[in-house]
């Protein structure tokens, strides 16, 4: 695989969303800085100069009905390669890795697309590595993996383990042999619990009791089973 590490970027996705045509199938594009980082629903992901910040291009070996599947399916290849490591880790549908009920973990898909015909999907992943102290208002919603382990990681050994293991899970999931739900499944951080999100713009409660084949989450709510297939999700305490 072939990985080119810049020292500033506005943001890795937004790069190889200009670049892709020129790009190689799974090329990694990696930055110690972003300017203009994002998570989902054009969220910042704040940059402290101590994450690992990286992208995946993906050009080919990807179906359409695949697509909604990969924020779990990079969330279980992350968090395999993370657990050794800290075996708190659990992935919160769905698209992030907390411990402790603090994210450590995001991950952003997204599409580049043309006339309803997908020509590429670039995989974001940011990391908190070597954070040792949070801005005061995330200090109480992340962490990072020095905190939590108390030692330093290679990046360069992460990226190539993270990529290699995806480049693998993809084959699986083109082939319906994929176990990302299973595993999610028995890595979640919701499900028995109560949480909140929104459907058709109001903001609902259940349990959250399932993760269906099609990577969606089945919530139980006081009247109905709901299936959600994106959106962010809040456990209620």
């Amino acid at each position: 695989m072939k990985i080119t590490q810049f020292e500033v970027l506005d943001s890795t996705n937004s790069y190889i969303k200009r670049n892709y045509e020129k790009l190689d199938h799974f090329e990694v594009i990696s930055t110690n800085h972003q300017t203009e980082g994002k998570g989902r629903l054009g969220r910042i992901w704040l940059d402290d100069g101590d994450s690992l910040l990286f992208s995946i291009l993906i050009k080919n070996d990807i179906k359409m009905e695949n697509i909604s599947q990969l924020p779990l399916v990079v969330a279980m290849v992350i968090h395999d390669t993370l657990y050794p490591y800290i075996p708190d880790l659990l992935i919160k549908w769905p698209n992030d890795l907390v411990v402790h009920d603090k994210k450590l973990c995001g991950i952003l898909i997204e599409s580049i697309s043309s006339h309803q015909e997908i020509h590429a999907v670039v995989v974001g992943i940011g990391i908190n590595l070597s954070t040792q102290l949070f801005p005061e208002s995330i200090k109480e919603t992340a962490t990072s993996f020095f905190l939590e382990t108390n030692q330093s990681i290679s990046s360069s050994l992460l990226i190539e383990e993270i990529t290699s293991k995806l480049k693998i899970e993809l084959k699986y999931l083109n082939q319906n042999k994929s176990q990302f739900v299973s595993y999610s499944k028995k890595h979640s951080f919701l499900l028995g619990k109560k949480i909140s999100f929104i459907k058709d713009s109001k903001i609902m409660h259940g349990i959250a009791q399932d993760i269906k084949a099609n990577g969606n989450l089945l919530v139980k709510t006081s009247h109905e089973q709901i299936e959600i297939s994106t959106g962010e999700v809040h456990l209620i305490k």
